[in-house]
């Protein structure tokens, strides 16, 4: 004898209840917290390289690195070049500023650089100068931790 009927079904709706319950904790866990984690990319870290001058300072201020990215996700950037001031002489024409042309800015991989705001590359650089571009950027399709950097050619 199993027991009076109305036992087994206590019994019963018990255990679905709990099945209800631990299945409701799993999902949430599965689809809430698991597999977001799985697509979330970190732009912390990296470094801006700059090619073909040694006095050219730079400097990259990224309001969208502190946030949570998800893969694919397009975000802004703005890189700020600096010349740094020193490459001033006199002349016999008179005083003199060295500078430099900007010629492009590269995004390292995986990230995609989708455009630039102003387009106006190559731009022209005196000694003391700065100037400043916001880079639209795309994540990675897929999720880690990737240094956010690039390389600024100039001449």
């Amino acid at each position: 004898m199993t027991g009076p009927p109305r036992n087994r079904h206590r019994t019963l709706v018990a255990t679905a209840a709990v099945l209800v319950v631990v299945l409701t904790l799993v999902l949430t866990y599965v689809l809430g917290i698991y597999l977001p984690s799985q697509q979330v990319v970190k732009t912390g870290g990296g470094g801006w390289i700059t090619t073909g001058a040694t006095s050219l300072g730079v400097s990259a201020a990224c309001g969208d690195c502190g946030r949570v990215l998800t893969t694919d996700t397009l975000f802004t950037i703005h890189i700020e070049v600096l010349v740094a001031a020193g490459g001033c002489y006199n002349s016999y024409f008179g005083y003199y500023c060295n500078g430099y042309h900007v010629e492009s800015i590269g995004i390292d991989l995986p990230y995609s650089l989708i455009s630039q705001s102003p387009d106006n590359l190559p731009y022209y650089l005196q000694s003391g100068q700065s100037y400043t571009w916001a880079l639209n950027i795309q994540a990675p399709n897929h999720a880690g931790h990737f240094g956010l950097g690039g390389v600024i050619a100039v001449q």
